[in-house]
């Protein structure tokens, strides 16, 4: 496809993207991490309905790299009525050492701008029983999850419409 002046490759127009991580707190190794991704409205959109498809198409998969193996499965769930759309799931990576790996992201769309907060920890072996049980939610993220997202519609708010 042929790139229209104006228009970015594959005429999606513009894009930008602004990246953070902090730690929970004194000796924590537990990411919280934010993304911010301003894109023309239509590609925003499209991008949280490809995010929906993938999460919905990808409940069990496995991979090897230099750490080892894992088996990683998916689950969507749901959200707070946050933005315009949303998406939330966790994956839960098993890894062959024993330990386990989980993530929980939440992707919030308003307008062009998708805000994406991704929480993560890593734990040791754990029973089965106790595996059943484990079902990290955002606990204490909500509201920083809140906040980004209500800071996000106050600046999409002042921004001019082209």
């Amino acid at each position: 496809m042929r790139e229209t002046p104006g228009q970015g490759v594959f005429g999606r127009g513009e894009s930008a993207a602004a990246w953070s991580t902090m730690y929970r707190g004194k000796g924590s190794f537990s990411p919280r991490s934010s993304l911010l991704t301003s894109n023309p409205v239509d590609t925003a959109r499209t991008r949280m309905t490809q995010l929906r498809r993938a999460v919905a198409a990808c409940g069990r998969f496995a991979f090897s790299n230099a750490y080892g193996n894992a088996s990683v499965t998916t689950e969507a769930l749901a959200v707070p009525d946050l933005g315009e759309e949303s998406v939330r799931y966790r994956t839960l990576a098993r890894l062959n050492s024993g330990g386990f790996i989980y993530s929980l992201v939440t992707a919030v769309r308003v307008g062009g701008v998708i805000a994406t907060m991704q929480t993560s920890d890593t734990t040791g072996p754990l029973p089965p029983d106790e595996l059943a049980k484990f079902k990290p939610d955002p606990g204490t993220d909500e509201s920083v999850i809140s906040t980004l997202i209500k800071n996000v519609v106050e600046a999409e708010s002042r921004s001019p419409v082209p």
